[in-house]
């Protein structure tokens, strides 16, 4: 009978790991996170989110559902370098502005099942850049967002550089409403404002 320590070690092995670099093709324009180290970052579950989305329409063996527990984005946070940062405002139906940043990238680390295979989690992410991240992306009837796979990292070093940067937490206080926002969209800032934990709580 197999411990639990062996049963873990059987689903890691199951599973592998791909490093990616992506690229904004339009303005990433969102609530200006940042992580412990102070970088403006993308959270991981707004990635998942997107990939997820663009499952939509796809043929019956990757569902939605089931890929919740095949595919993960890797860490706490996704840090972005970009060249210029500005602000998007909107006016209707209630205003609020938001950082906007141009020319930006980020990389990023995928853990999937094996029974996937790498081709096809890239593809997903390309489908994903489509639907787009951000307080105005495709998805939230916007056309800011969007993104497109550039670069396969193969190289060990510049791997290990970008697990240790996307361990960085973001504090949970920015978290949560980066997380609510991302996924409910600006208007619902001001009803997570309330509900938010205490920031003495990081």
């Amino acid at each position: 009978m197999k411990t639990k320590a062996a049963a873990a070690d059987t689903r890691r092995a199951m599973r592998r790991v791909i490093a990616l670099e992506v690229r904004g093709t339009a303005p990433l324009v969102q609530r200006k996170a940042l992580n412990v180290d102070g970088r403006v970052c993308i959270l991981p579950t707004a990635i998942k989110r997107a990939i997820l989305l663009a499952t939509q329409g796809l043929n019956k063996t990757l569902k939605k559902t089931t890929l919740r527990t095949q595919l993960f984005v890797l860490g706490q946070s996704v840090p972005i370098t970009f060249t210029k940062e500005g602000t998007f405002h909107v006016s209707y139906p209630t205003w609020y502005s938001r950082p906007r940043f141009d020319g930006w990238k980020a990389r990023l680390r995928i853990e999937f099942d094996d029974a996937l295979a790498a081709r096809t989690v890239v593809e997903l992410l390309c489908r994903a850049g489509s639907v787009g991240i951000g307080a105005w992306c495709p998805d939230k009837g916007g056309i800011y967002g969007t993104f497109e796979v550039v670069r396969h990292i193969v190289d060990t070093k510049e791997i290990a550089e970008v697990r240790r940067e996307c361990a960085v937490a973001v504090p949970i206080a920015e978290f949560w409403l980066a997380e609510v926002e991302e996924a409910a969209g600006p208007a619902a800032r001001a009803k997570a404002k309330a509900k938010r934990p205490n920031r003495h709580a990081d």
